[in-house]
């Protein structure tokens, strides 16, 4: 089980197509997990789309922050709504790619 957050601010027009590579991935490769966005006070439509993704994936799930208060708190603030104790934090923009995910895991596993 995983919970993944992603803080975002104005990536609105992105967020379909990383949601979608996202889920591909951890559907692969876990039986559980979640996926929190965290809208760090976006004046796009990044709340929008955000709020059209909640509605068509069960893992996925808001938050959306009333200002922006920087990646940090909107990160934390995801932290703090996760549901299971394996956390991974991601950036918008899928730089890092998803492989890494699984050998995270794998590596807190073996301790």
């Amino acid at each position: 089980m995983i919970s993944v957050i992603i803080p975002t601010y104005n990536r609105g027009e992105h967020l379909i197509h990383v949601t979608k590579s996202l889920l591909d991935y951890l559907k692969r490769t876990y039986e559980v997990f979640e996926v929190i966005f965290v809208d760090d006070g976006s004046i796009d439509d990044t709340e929008s789309v955000l709020k059209v993704l909640c509605d068509r994936h069960v893992e996925v799930g808001a938050i959306i922050m009333a200002h922006n208060c920087g990646q940090q708190n909107a990160t934390l603030a995801g932290i703090r709504q996760a549901k299971y104790q394996v956390v991974l934090t991601m950036d918008d923009d899928l730089r890092y790619g998803l492989t890494g995910i699984k050998e995270l895991v794998e590596k807190l596993n073996q301790g």
